[in-house]
């Protein structure tokens, strides 16, 4: 990485309470529109310039034009950290692109103690976490629009060249680079929502999102991951009978922020062309909830995906057949893992090697330089064995 930028901008606040912190506020639905065209708030964000933008702004033959900016929507109960993983850092200096990072306010790892509160002592706190949700989305837009005007203009944006005078990064055949957002796990499950939200403003141009699914409360109850927030459930509940009516209470109030209800029919908004990456026996995020996601956006699959008869999911002959394609990574050892009864799934590493996988971030490449989406499972390349993504069996290694 050249440059790591941690900046802060101004933007509009939806709260009704103000400044750092206050993340049991909810949505100031008092506040006249003049009013609140008035408020402002700050959000931080987090920008990595690689070496290659570097090269080329110095005028080094090696370097790369920009492409596109990205943003990185982090992993459950994370922040914007994550997007320094070098794994980002890589595709970015390979391809040509500035990663940008804000939180998912609400949930990110800043409201860990407020969910906590929401499962184990107070349900109804859990409108603090939606409308906190709601305000991130406004932080998010706000800085995708700082991006498409004056955020490459700032000298941070620039180098020293050897004679003097800052050098501005060029750009891929002197056109304005492609607005992206990519979302892994949690970041695919929100990603959708927010993307299909921006649809009308057309501040992202198109969208990834990584291991995603819907509903929240589906993917919750069939997640390997979900024994632990069950069990702080339980310590406010009689049993899972009243833990299911719980879900589907709060998913009522979730659903305005992520895909279940932004993308309900009728659909009349427009939203950017999107790429979702799965895997077949993950235990984390269900592969069903994935298919689900693709009915929802009225997506299509690949001719060569190792699931063919997904209901309501046609397959994508052409190009133009879709505006939104899913594509699935079968592990078959750890597919046949999966319970067929009501039962939580065992762990594998499926939700954390098909974002590690070659082919998958080959398809993302091509995805965001051309918009074209690759068929990577021509010749049963998108088959694999079982999911290790090249660690030793008995290494440990975080999911999320």
């Amino acid at each position: 990485v050249a440059r790591t930028i941690h900046a802060e901008i101004d933007v509009p606040w939806f709260l009704n309470a103000y400044g750092p912190g206050h993340r049991e506020a909810i949505l100031a639905e008092k506040l006249s529109p003049v009013r609140r065209s008035h408020v402002v708030g700050s959000a931080k964000f987090v920008a990595h310039i690689p070496c290659s933008l570097k090269a080329a702004a110095l005028g080094d033959t090696k370097g790369t034009a920009l492409r596109a900016i990205v943003e990185y929507g982090h992993s459950l109960l994370y922040n914007r950290d994550e997007a320094s993983h070098i794994k980002y850092l890589k595709l970015a200096q390979d391809n040509g692109y500035i990663i940008v990072a804000m939180d998912w306010r609400g949930m990110s790892s800043h409201d860990i103690f407020i969910v906590l509160k929401v499962l184990m002592a107070k349900p109804a706190l859990f409108q603090a976490v939606r409308d906190n949700l709601i305000q991130g989305y406004a932080n998010k837009f706000a800085l995708q629009h700082f991006a498409k005007n004056g955020m490459l203009d700032q000298d941070w944006f620039k180098f020293q060249g050897p004679s003097g005078g800052l050098k501005p990064i060029p750009l891929h055949e002197k056109k304005p680079p492609v607005s992206i957002f990519y979302g892994i796990s949690q970041g695919g499950i929100l990603g959708a929502g927010y993307t299909a939200l921006s649809g009308p403003t057309q501040l992202i141009e198109r969208s990834v999102l990584g291991v995603p699914g819907t509903s929240f409360t589906y993917i919750m109850s069939r997640s390997n991951d979900f024994q632990f927030y069950d069990s702080l459930l339980l310590l406010n509940l009689y049993n899972n009978r009243h833990v299911r009516i719980i879900l589907v209470l709060v998913q009522m109030g979730w659903d305005p922020t992520e895909a279940s209800g932004v993308l309900a029919s009728p659909l009349t908004e427009p939203y950017p062309p999107t790429l979702l990456q799965a895997g077949l026996g993950d235990p984390v995020v269900p592969t069903l909830a994935a298919e689900a996601l693709t009915r929802a956006y009225g997506g299509a699959i690949l001719p060569d995906n190792p699931r063919t008869d997904i209901f309501g999911v046609p397959i994508k002959r052409t190009a133009s057949d879709s505006t939104v394609t899913l594509t699935e990574l079968l592990y078959q050892q750890d597919y046949e893992k999966l319970p067929h009864s009501n039962e939580l799934p065992e762990h594998t590493r499926v939700h954390t090697c098909v974002r590690d996988d070659p082919a998958i971030n080959a398809q993302i490449a091509e995805f965001i330089n051309s918009g074209r989406v690759a068929n990577i499972c021509d010749n049963n390349g998108c088959i694999r064995d079982y999911a290790h993504c090249g660690y030793d069996d008995d290494e440990d290694v975080n999911d999320d």
